[in-house]
This record gives structure tokens, C-alpha cells and sequence, in this order.
């Protein structure tokens, strides 16, 4: 990430795509060490995020929703371009050291607290 961010004002669309898998990953982890499971689409990843931890959610929600404007232009004014709507010098401050740090921070504590799915621990022989 920190080798994009040199050229982000070439790149940016896709630093802002690569900040949100990058949380997506996070989240995933959570997951998986929170009970185990694992998501396959963003739909039901993020009814869950919304649901289970939303003070995840509300730096994960702007991630997804942002890297939609940057792959699709999804709600963007027509004839506008990602770059008018988020300048390079934004996507470090606001999504790399915001939301996406946000999020770090958030997952963090939410798995401080969260149980931690283990494999079963084996039992000891009993003594003949």
C-alpha cells in the first residue's frame, strides 16, 4: 500500500480498491476468529458487519461504498470523473489513514472482547 501511495495521484481509483479489499480481509480475520466463518458475498457480509459490530461497519461501509465510486462511478454526477470527486491528496488522509486505520483500530478492540474460535483441545490419556 505505502509503494501506491507514492503514485496515488496516477493510481488513486485503484488505492481506494485495494484500501477496501485490504479491509475486507480484516473483517474476514474477524470472522474467522471470532466464531469460525467465512462470508462469500458482500451482501451478506455486510448485513452482518452491520449487524454484529456496527461500530465496524461505520468505517467498513464507507470502504465498500467508496471503492463503488472508484471501480464504477457509482453515485457519481453524470460526466464526472473519480478524480474530480475525490482528489489524490483525499485518498490518503480520509481513506487510508481514515477509515481503513479506523477500521484497524476497531477490529482490534471488537477482538479483545469477541471469543476467539479454537480447534478442540485434546484430552490427555487417562492413566491405566
Amino acid at each position: 500500500m505505502r509503494l501506491l501511495l507514492t503514485r496515488v495521484g496516477d493510481f488513486h481509483e485503484w488505492v481506494v480498491t485495494i484500501a477496501f479489499y485490504q479491509g475486507l480481509h480484516l473483517v474476514e480475520d474477524l470472522f474467522v476468529r471470532h466464531d469460525g466463518s467465512h462470508n462469500s458475498s458482500h451482501t451478506d457480509r455486510n448485513a452482518r458487519v452491520m449487524k454484529e459490530f456496527p461500530d465496524i461497519w461505520k468505517y467498513y461501509g464507507h470502504l465498500y461504498k467508496e471503492s463503488l465510486k472508484a471501480r464504477y462511478l457509482d453515485g457519481i454526477s453524470n460526466n464526472q470523473t473519480y478524480a474530480a470527486h475525490m482528489v489524490p491528496k483525499n485518498v490518503e488522509a480520509k481513506i487510508i489513514n481514515g477509515w481503513l486505520l479506523r477500521l484497524r483500530e476497531e477490529i482490534i478492540k471488537a477482538l479483545r472482547v469477541a471469543p476467539t474460535a479454537t480447534a478442540p483441545v485434546p484430552s490427555k490419556p487417562s492413566k491405566p
